[in-house]
């Protein structure tokens, strides 16, 4: 299987992972109020045991836990299409080395996310700030991390002139980071932008594995 080929497959499996994702977070009247359109993201972002409790007051707990067992498998998807793309574009050794280790940490930051989350939804009551901090800071420190990733990426795209591909994750990237210095919620941008930025993509390799033919 060539190279192109099996980053192709990597990206239409990202792609559908991604709508199964946003398809299994369970719906929840508050989520509004903490100013996130789906309530898989709000639980991310909680601040504090109030924040925690409005999030985990409905009746679909197990959906959040379904939801959070399939993005194990996103994890694995996300992580092997990125780094197998920095290994593909980017020209230095240096360069393929860093960017990689970035998405490596992002990759460990979200299960370690996960695991809180699941730590979590084990219990019915007693929430604590510190159970909401631990979500929430290793959901930023994923956030800034890949966002990072996504920079480095976008620079070694750049030395092969995938301009809209590039122009894509530095966008991701911008997002990232004036959330990361603004306010959190913003990071919810980053969702479409990607998946824009994987169609596009999808549309390179597979005009790449019919070249490679």
């Amino acid at each position: 299987m060539t190279r192109s080929r099996t980053l192709l497959i990597l990206t239409l499996l990202t792609i559908t992972l991604t709508v199964v994702l946003w398809m299994l977070s369970p719906p929840h009247p508050e989520q509004s109020r903490l100013g996130y359109t789906t309530s898989a993201f709000a639980l991310q972002m909680v601040r504090d045991w109030p924040s925690l409790t409005i999030v985990l007051a409905t009746p679909a707990r197990a959906g959040y836990r379904l939801h959070t067992l399939v993005d194990f498998l996103f994890i694995a998807l996300y992580g092997a299409l990125w780094i197998g793309m920095t290994w593909r574009f980017a020209a230095g050794r240096r360069l393929r080395w860093i960017v990689a280790g970035l998405f490596a940490l992002g990759m460990l930051c979200d299960v370690l996310e996960n695991f809180a989350i699941l730590r979590v939804l084990a219990i019915d009551r007693g929430f604590t700030n510190e159970m909401a901090r631990a979500i929430r800071n290793w959901a930023l420190d994923k956030w800034l991390l890949l966002g990072w990733g996504w920079f480095g990426l976008a620079i070694a795209l750049l030395k092969h002139r995938l301009w809209p591909l590039a122009t894509g994750y530095v966008f991701a990237f911008g997002i990232v980071v004036t959330a990361w210095l603004t306010e959190p919620a913003m990071l919810q941008l980053v969702a479409p932008a990607l998946l824009v930025t994987l169609l596009a993509q999808s549309v390179y390799f597979a005009r790449q594995r019919t070249t490679n033919l």
